[in-house]
């Protein structure tokens, strides 16, 4: 292997929640890599932090105090809301790249002791616009009240929000082989403001699964979350194609956020969906346990346009109906 050299100059703004404590933070940051065949090294160029009065007109502040004091603060343990610019500039021993972006994320964490379950809310894009607070902040408040459903399941279709279907496919190409009905595709797509990689290289689409076999195909491209580690291959921008639009007539139920931990194998997707029943006439915990392949199998098609998140190195999702599925107590 080549040397490979990787550069990083970034300046992020961030407000911190956490435990009670609240910090707003400017962090100017620059730093680089080397790798070689057998190693590899970082090494800061030089950072800078200090905490700052608050700014009363910086989005990003307001953003994570608009979240914070709408919340429960006995359920909630963790807010983080950042934005920020960077430039990399890479040579993977051949070439040499250079690119920028901007970003807006926001991450936050919350438990509901009833339910021995933790809400984690990742958010984000190139600017605030990109983030639906209306959405999280009605998540947030069914999330600090809801209980879980009685033991009986029930059983029909569910429509599962852009958020929650986004996260499900985020992972699926953790699967070594995935079988999809004909017409079905999982794909790695193009993001229009996150359309390089980790070493500047363009993002292709392309299926990540084989459609005769159904094994799993090799990423073409790097995610590089810091100049302190490695790039390591990863799917970008994962969407489900291939889907009917629908244009519903009946409300069913409607999974608004998966609840950690999730756990996802060949044989079985493990999840805590939580639930609003239709005409928003309450909230509740469910568990959904079907396999990946049946999942798919049952989708009927999805409605609505679809909406990118922050899962790994990208992530789409649309409101996608499932037909005839089991949900249980938790």
């Amino acid at each position: 292997m080549k040397v490979e050299r990787y550069k990083k100059n970034g300046r992020t703004l961030r407000l911190e929640w956490y435990r009670g404590r609240e910090a707003v933070i400017e962090t100017v940051e620059s730093g680089q890599a080397e790798q070689h065949a057998l190693s590899f090294a970082a090494f800061s160029d030089g950072e800078r932090s200090s905490s700052q009065d608050p700014v009363s007109n910086d989005s990003v502040v307001e953003v994570g105090r608009r979240l914070r004091q709408g919340s429960d603060s006995s359920t909630l343990e963790r807010l983080l809301a950042a934005g920020g610019h960077a430039t990399h500039w890479c040579f993977d021993g051949a070439v040499e790249r250079t690119w920028s972006e901007n970003s807006f994320r926001l991450h936050l964490q919350m438990m509901n002791a009833s339910l021995q379950r933790r809400l984690v809310l990742d958010r984000g894009g190139a600017e605030l616009s990109c983030v639906n607070l209306e959405e999280i902040e009605m998540v947030m408040s069914a999330f600090a009240r809801v209980r879980s459903e009685p033991a009986s399941s029930m059983h029909g279709p569910l429509v599962l929000q852009p958020s929650v279907s986004a996260y499900l496919w985020s992972a699926l190409p953790l699967l070594e082989r995935l079988r999809l009905r004909p017409g079905l595709s999982l794909m790695q797509s193009t993001h229009e403001a996150y359309d390089v990689d980790g070493r500047g290289r363009r993002i292709v689409s392309q299926p990540l699964f084989s459609s005769i076999l159904g094994q799993r195909l090799q990423f073409p491209n790097v995610f590089r979350p810091s100049y302190r580690y490695p790039p390591l291959a990863a799917p970008f921008h994962v969407q489900l194609t291939g889907l009917q639009k629908l244009n519903p007539t009946s409300k069913p139920l409607t999974a608004r956020a998966c609840l950690s931990p999730m756990v996802v194998t060949p044989d079985e997707i493990d999840v805590v969906l939580l639930c609003m029943r239709p005409g928003e006439r309450g909230w509740f915990a469910a568990r959904l346990r079907m396999a990946p392949e049946d999942l798919l199998e049952r989708v009927a098609g999805e409605t609505g346009q679809r909406e990118w998140f922050p899962y790994g190195a990208g992530a789409y999702g649309t409101a996608v109906v499932v037909d005839d599925v089991r949900l249980e107590g938790v």
